[in-house]
């Protein structure tokens, strides 16, 4: 048995190479099918985020579900900032 071991590991690893490169041939197909079929979009301008028109009316809301969801009073939280992610 012991002479058969270095044999299985190399035939393993030789089995693992050539999946490798199996894979990375299919791959570099699927590529070659993506980008012949679909041509190049163009790519539509940036919008500007609109502005919000009563920043302060905004962040009593959401302090206000806030505070409800933690179980807390409006008075215990403090909004530094607000973003649109």
């Amino acid at each position: 048995m012991e002479q058969l071991l270095p044999w299985i590991a190399a035939m393993l690893l030789l089995q693992l190479i050539i999946l490798f490169f199996i894979m990375q041939t299919v791959r570099q197909i699927k590529r070659r099918g993506i980008a012949a079929e679909a041509p190049p979009q163009p790519v539509a301008p940036a919008l500007s985020a609109p502005s919000i028109a009563n920043r302060g009316e905004l962040a009593a809301v959401i302090a206000v579900a806030i505070a409800e969801t933690m179980g807390t009073d409006v008075q215990a939280l403090r909004i530094h900032s607000i973003r649109k992610i």
